[in-house]
C-alpha cells in the first residue's frame, strides 16, 4: 500500500516536473516570439525611413538638375538671341556699305562723264567756240574769263568738296555759254592775228604734244588700273546679290587712246585750263581710289564678322540641341528611377503585407500561450493539492527518477537557445550592414549635392567653364549610373531579406507546430494524472 502510494507521489513529482519545464520552455518561446516581432517592426520601420530618404534625395535632386538646365537653356536661348541681333545689325551695316558703293560708282561715273566731255570739249574742231581762238592767240586770256565769270575759283571747290556732278555740269554749261558770248564779240581778232603768230604757235604746239602724250601715257595706266578696280566693284557687289549694269561702269574703258591724243593734241589751245582741271580730276581720282580701298576693306571685315557670327550661330544652335537631347536623356533616367521608386513602394507594400500576416500569427500563438497559461494554472493548483496530502501523509517524496526527464529536456532547450543566438546574430549583423549600407547611400548623396553646388557656382561665375560643366554633367550622369547600380544592389539585399524572413516565418511557424506538440503531450499527461488519481482514490476508498 503505501509503495503503490509512493510510486503514485513520484509519478505526480515527475509529472510537476515536466509541468514547470513546460511553462518554462513556453516562457522562453514567448519572449523569443516578441523578440522577433519587435525586430521584424524595425526593421520594416527602418527599410520605411531609408526608402522614403531615398525618395525624397531623389525628388530633390531631380528638381535641381531641372533648374540647372532650364537656366542654361534659357541663357544659351538669350546668347542666340543677341546672335541674331547682331547679325542683323552687321547686315543693315552690309546694306548700308552697299548704297555707299553704289554712290560711289554713280558718282565715278559722273566724274568719267565730265572728263569725257572736258576732253571732247577741248577738241576746237568740235567745240567751234572764239573763245577758245582767242585764248590761244593771247587776245584774251582764260584766267580774265574765269575771274570775270567768277567760275574759276567755284569748279575746282566742287572738285575737291565732292559736290553733286549735276552743279559742275551746270558750272561747265555756264562757261560755255561765256565763251560763246564773249566769242560774238571778238571774231574779227581771232582772224588777224592767226596769220602773225604761226611759227610760235607751231613749236608751242610741238612741245604741248609731247606733253600730252606723256601725259596720256600716265592717265592710260591710271584708267587701267580704274578699270580693273571697277570690275573688281561689280564682281564684289554680284557676289553680294547686287546688280550693276555692266554698260554703267565698263564705258570708261571705250575711249581709246588714239581718241584721246587726237582730242588732247586738238585741245592744246586750253592747256593752262587743262592742266589745272587734269590735276584736280586726278587728285579727286586718287581720293575716290584710296576711299573706295577703305571701303573694300571694311566690306571684307564685315564679311568676315558676318561669317564668324553665323558660325556662332551655328554653334549655339548645335549646342542648345545637345542640351536638349540632355534634357531627353535625363528626363528618360528620371523616369527610369520613378518607375523603380514605384517598384520599389510595390515591394514595400508586399512587405506591410507579410508583416500584417506575421502580426496576426503571433497575436494566435499569444492565444495559444493564454491558453496554455491557463491550462498550466489548472495543473499547478492540481499540483498544489498533491503537494498538500503529501504533506499531510508525511511520506518523503523520491525526487531522483525526475532527473531523467531534466537530462533529456535540458539539451533540446540549449539547442534551441543557441540556434535562437545565432539567427538573432545574424540578424544584427544584416541589420548592421544595412545601416552601412544607408550611410554609404547618404554619403554618396552628400556628395552629389556638393558637386551639384559646385556646378552652380562655376555656372554663375562666367560663361567660359561650360565645357567644365558639362563635364561636371558627365560625372553627375555616371553617378546617377553608380546609383542605378546601388539601387539594384539594395534591390538584391531587400530579396535577401525577404527570403531570410520567408525563412524565420517558417521556423517560426515550425516552432508553433513544436509548441501544439507540447501542449498535446501536457494534455495527455494532464489525463494520465487525473486517470491515476482517480485510481487511486478509488483504491483507497476500497482499502477503507
Amino acid at each position: 500500500m503505501s509503495v503503490s502510494f509512493v510510486v503514485r507521489l513520484s509519478l505526480r513529482v515527475k509529472e510537476k516536473i515536466a509541468h514547470e519545464e513546460l511553462s518554462v520552455e513556453l516562457q522562453q518561446l514567448k519572449d523569443r516570439l516578441c523578440k522577433h516581432s519587435l525586430e521584424n517592426a524595425n526593421r520594416e520601420d527602418h527599410q520605411r525611413d531609408i526608402s522614403e530618404s531615398y525618395e525624397s534625395r531623389m525628388e530633390r535632386l531631380e528638381l535641381q538638375l531641372k533648374v540647372t538646365l532650364e537656366k542654361s537653356l534659357l541663357q544659351q536661348r538669350e546668347h542666340a538671341k543677341a546672335l541674331e541681333s547682331q547679325v542683323s545689325a552687321y547686315r543693315r551695316q552690309c546694306l548700308e556699305l552697299k548704297n555707299t558703293l553704289n554712290a560711289r560708282t554713280r558718282a565715278l561715273e559722273t566724274m568719267r562723264d565730265r572728263l569725257h566731255q572736258e576732253v571732247m570739249g577741248s577738241n576746237p574742231c568740235q567745240a567751234k567756240s572764239p573763245l577758245s581762238c582767242a585764248t590761244h592767240n593771247g587776245t584774251l586770256p582764260l584766267d580774265s574769263v574765269t575771274s570775270s565769270s567768277g567760275l574759276g575759283s567755284s569748279l575746282p571747290h566742287q572738285i575737291n568738296t565732292g559736290s553733286p556732278p549735276n552743279q559742275a555740269i551746270d558750272s561747265f554749261h555756264e562757261l560755255d555759254a561765256i565763251d560763246s558770248s564773249c566769242g560774238m564779240d571778238k571774231s574779227s581778232n581771232c582772224s588777224s592775228s592767226a596769220a602773225a603768230a604761226g611759227p610760235l604757235l607751231i613749236l608751242h604746239l610741238k612741245d604741248r604734244v609731247n606733253e600730252l602724250e606723256r601725259e596720256n601715257a600716265r592717265l592710260e595706266i591710271d584708267l587701267e588700273t580704274m578699270r580693273i578696280n571697277v570690275e573688281r566693284y561689280r564682281l564684289m557687289l554680284e557676289a553680294k546679290g547686287v546688280k550693276v549694269p555692266e554698260s554703267g561702269l565698263l564705258q570708261l574703258g571705250s575711249i581709246s587712246t588714239d581718241d584721246m591724243l587726237m582730242n588732247l593734241t586738238a585741245g592744246s589751245l586750253n592747256g593752262s585750263e587743262e592742266n589745272s582741271q587734269e590735276m584736280l580730276l586726278q587728285d579727286r581720282y586718287n581720293k575716290v581710289v584710296s576711299h573706295n580701298a577703305k571701303l573694300e576693306v571694311e566690306l571684307t571685315m564685315m564679311k568676315s564678322r558676318e561669317q564668324s557670327s553665323s558660325r556662332q550661330q551655328d554653334k549655339a544652335h548645335v549646342r542648345i540641341q545637345e542640351l536638349e537631347k540632355q534634357i531627353a536623356s535625363m528626363s528618360e533616367m528620371c523616369e527610369s528611377q520613378r518607375s523603380s521608386i514605384e517598384s520599389y513602394r510595390e515591394e514595400c507594400g508586399r512587405m506591410q503585407d507579410i508583416n500584417n500576416q506575421l502580426t496576426r500569427d503571433n497575436e494566435s500563438t499569444n492565444e495559444q500561450l493564454r491558453e496554455a497559461r491557463a491550462n498550466l494554472k489548472r495543473q499547478k493548483s492540481h499540483v498544489q493539492t498533491l503537494q498538500l496530502e503529501n504533506e499531510r501523509l508525511r511520506v518523503p517524496a523520491v525526487t531522483t527518477d525526475g532527473l531523467f526527464y531534466t537530462n533529456c529536456y535540458l539539451p533540446v532547450v540549449v539547442l534551441a537557445e543557441e540556434t535562437m543566438l545565432q539567427r538573432q546574430t545574424k540578424i544584427e549583423n544584416e541589420l548592421r550592414a544595412s545601416r552601412m549600407t544607408c550611410e554609404r547611400a547618404n554619403q554618396e548623396i552628400e556628395e552629389l549635392q556638393g558637386i551639384l553646388r559646385d556646378t552652380r557656382r562655376r555656372y554663375k561665375e562666367s560663361e567660359a567653364a561650360r565645357h567644365a560643366q558639362f563635364e561636371e554633367f558627365t560625372q553627375m550622369e555616371s553617378s546617377m549610373i553608380r546609383l542605378g547600380d546601388y539601387v539594384s544592389t539594395i534591390k538584391s539585399e531587400y530579396e535577401r531579406l525577404t527570403q531570410e524572413n520567408r525563412r524565420l516565418t517558417q521556423e517560426n511557424r515550425e516552432l508553433v507546430m513544436q509548441l501544439q506538440s507540447l501542449l498535446t503531450q501536457n494534455q495527455e499527461l494532464v489525463t494520465e494524472t487525473w486517470n491515476r488519481a482517480e485510481l487511486q482514490h478509488s483504491e483507497k476508498s476500497l482499502l477503507q
